[in-house]
């Protein structure tokens, strides 16, 4: 299994991270994007997106409101959906989620971790945290464990740690990214990465 540290400083580079996943996402996945309100999981889309020629950057916003926004591209057909405000079964069923699958599509799940199904179905599980300090721009300070989630999660196909991203970040904001995939990650493949493993037998 490869692992990989990222250290990002913008939204820019969240954006190269998801352009990186997109070569490791080769359909059909499902993929549970895990995070709290705010800590960049529709940033790291916008990369995935653009890696799949799905969408650019400026067409990729939150589903928070339609629930589901849909982007084709020629490899994959990409599905961004958000179940922050779906809290039952019987609501999920009404989204036609199955009706979405095929050998084509990519589901980039936002709260699918609040059903069962999502937890057993995953294909891969990436995680963004907000940790650290970012004093200036937030005027907050925030801090997390990274290590304890990575042990929380380490049967996903990827877990990913970022901070919560600021159009101006200051000069003590630094994002900690740290993404475990069982398909490989190409080593150096974004700025500041730093090869924290490599591959091992019995994963592809």
């Amino acid at each position: 299994m490869t692992s990989q540290e990222f250290l990002t400083r913008s939204a820019e580079e969240t954006v190269s991270v998801g352009r990186e996943l997109a070569a490791i996402l080769s359909p059909p996945k499902l993929v549970l994007l895990r995070g709290n309100l705010g800590a960049g999981k529709t940033t790291l889309v916008k990369g995935i997106a653009a890696g799949f020629r799905a969408a650019s950057e400026d067409e990729v916003n939150s589903p928070t409101f339609t629930l589901i926004h849909e982007y084709r591209g020629p490899s994959a057909d990409l599905f961004h959906i958000d179940l922050y405000r779906v809290d039952t079964a019987r609501e999920l069923e009404t989204l036609g989620l199955d009706d979405l699958t095929s050998e084509r599509s990519v589901l980039l799940i936002e709260w699918g971790e609040k059903f069962e199904r999502f937890r057993r179905e995953r294909d891969v599980e990436i995680v963004l945290e907000v940790t650290g300090e970012n004093r200036e721009d937030q005027g907050t300070t925030g801090k997390g464990n990274p290590e304890g989630a990575a042990t929380k999660n380490s049967g996903s196909g990827a877990t990913i740690y970022g901070y919560r991203y600021q159009k101006r970040p200051s000069s003590k904001t630094v994002t900690k990214v740290r993404a475990v995939c069982p398909l490989g990650f190409r080593p150096g493949a974004v700025r500041n990465c730093r090869c924290t493993g490599g591959n091992k037998p019995g994963h592809q």
